[in-house]
């Protein structure tokens, strides 16, 4: 009779350590969540900051490419841009350096326009840099692997076409 309830109580105490073992399971992957979610929402806050430089970047970028001088408070588009890479060398995150670039190149030959093309492509310009921000804001790694695929495309399209279909440089296509 003692050797039944003391299988009874050991089983009993089983189950009891399996119940409390479950809860802390659970607590811990609640509390991780929350952790792993003030993490990204940290990583977020700071890319929006950065893209906010970067918007300010292209708007001078604009402004010198259609009036040819700076920016309403005196700030150039090469000032902006020395502390963007300055806070680039200290906090990478993934594509920011692409964005950088894709954003000059926004502007790239617009000083051979007449002043009113200038400030019509200036604003296409700007709305390609605007909407191409917002999604790196949003995310970086998807907006980075679809910025290299913008690229091949482009490459692809200005290459004479060939024989032998070679691998491009920046090519993200599984083999």
């Amino acid at each position: 009779m003692a050797a039944i309830a003391t299988i009874v109580l050991a089983a009993v105490a089983v189950a009891v350590a399996a119940v409390a073992l479950g809860v802390a399971w659970r607590a811990l992957g609640v509390l991780s969540a929350m952790r792993d979610e003030r993490s990204l929402q940290a990583r977020r806050r700071d890319r929006a900051q950065f893209a906010s430089a970067v918007r300010r970047y292209s708007e001078l970028l604009g402004v010198e490419a259609v009036t040819g001088r700076a920016g309403p408070r005196g700030d150039t588009a090469a000032s902006v841009r020395s502390g963007l890479e300055h806070r680039l060398g200290i906090d990478r995150e993934p594509g920011a350096l692409e964005l950088l670039e894709e954003v000059a190149a926004s502007r790239a030959g617009f000083a051979d326009l007449p002043r009113d093309a200038r400030a019509a492509a200036n604003g296409l310009a700007a709305m390609n840099a605007e909407w191409s921000i917002d999604r790196w804001v949003e995310d970086p790694d998807l907006w980075l692997r679809d910025h290299r695929e913008r690229h091949r495309l482009r490459t692809l399209a200005a290459s004479p076409p060939r024989a032998e279909a070679e691998p491009v440089d920046g090519d993200t296509r599984l083999s």
